[in-house]
């Protein structure tokens, strides 16, 4: 039997739905951590990404500077949104955590934390591995 079907008999749906959402909030955690090091690598890289590449009908020297002014601006913004989303997200994760903590006994709780930590490891090579082509 598998960890979720085991913990549904032995513990209840209300308890596999908390470590479901466990799970889903970790695997969020990774992908905002991954995009945070993205757009960290490309402001430091002095790289725009493609999503915030603007354009515009007014052409000349000045009204490149404004911009690429604004696109780093922007990556700025979005390096500052990934980094209260992630706050929020490891609050989150940790309010669960303490739940699951009073919830499970150790030996089950020790088992989802380490399946966790599986899922957040892969999830995170497997966004990088897609950020990186973008850098090639």
């Amino acid at each position: 039997m598998n960890l979720h079907a085991s913990i549904r008999t032995d513990f209840g749906k209300n308890c596999l739905d908390s470590v479901r959402c466990f799970e889903k909030t970790s695997l969020k955690l990774a992908r905002f951590r991954s995009h945070l090091h993205f757009n960290l690598h490309c402001k430091h890289n002095d790289v725009i990404p493609v999503s915030l590449k603007l354009s515009s009908s007014v052409k000349g020297d000045k009204a490149n500077a404004v911009l690429r002014r604004a696109e780093k601006q922007l990556l700025n913004v979005r390096i500052g949104q990934n980094v209260r989303k992630i706050e929020y997200l490891s609050r989150r994760r940790s309010e669960l955590e303490e739940s699951l903590e009073s919830t499970l006994p150790e030996t089950v709780n020790s088992e989802v934390r380490s399946w966790v930590k599986g899922s957040y490891i892969r999830e995170f090579d497997k966004s990088k591995l897609r950020q990186q082509g973008k850098f090639a």
